[in-house]
């Protein structure tokens, strides 16, 4: 089993903008063992990627499927997560054209877990470099509640 890490940096927001559905860009990507995916310092909207990603995991885990894909918004990029028996799940990082860049056996609160600790620093930049977006932004608040799910969650797991 590698290590995981959900990568978060140099999210840019425009705090002086009048509109509050402004898409956050920043540095998004995971670290599976020795491979970054899509690329280490990946550009995404991140704002999109772990409003997509929260949704799809926690539906996931609520209703026992067996697989979600797990979207990046600029790019064929993608990961596939599969259910597997005691609580684990198989990790596939691909893009559109179905090559395969790195596959993983990862316990699925420990994914849980690094969703939430990238959402939840996602929210903190968000609130201290751009409290008006965050009051105002209809992502944030979802991605708020989603950490509250995601925290269950992984109690639940452990």
């Amino acid at each position: 089993m590698d290590e995981i890490q959900i990568n978060l940096a140099e999210v840019d927001i425009d705090e002086n903008s009048d509109d509050c559905q402004v898409a956050a860009w920043g540095e998004i990507y995971l670290t599976i063992g020795k491979t970054s995916f899509p690329f280490e310092n990946w550009t995404d909207v991140v704002s999109s990627v772990l409003d997509m990603w929260t949704e799809n995991i926690i539906d996931f885990v609520r209703k026992k499927k067996t697989q979600c894909t797990l979207f990046f918004m600029d790019g064929p990029y993608n990961v596939r997560v599969y259910a597997r028996k005691n609580n684990y799940i198989t990790l596939i990082c691909r893009d559109d054209y179905g090559n395969v860049f790195v596959r993983s056996v990862v316990e699925l609160a420990t994914f849980l877990e690094k969703i939430l600790i990238c959402t939840s620093s996602f929210i903190d930049v968000c609130k201290h470099t751009a409290p008006n977006y965050y009051a105002m932004n209809y992502t944030c608040q979802k991605l708020t509640s989603a950490c509250s799910v995601l925290q269950s969650l992984v109690h639940e797991l452990r």
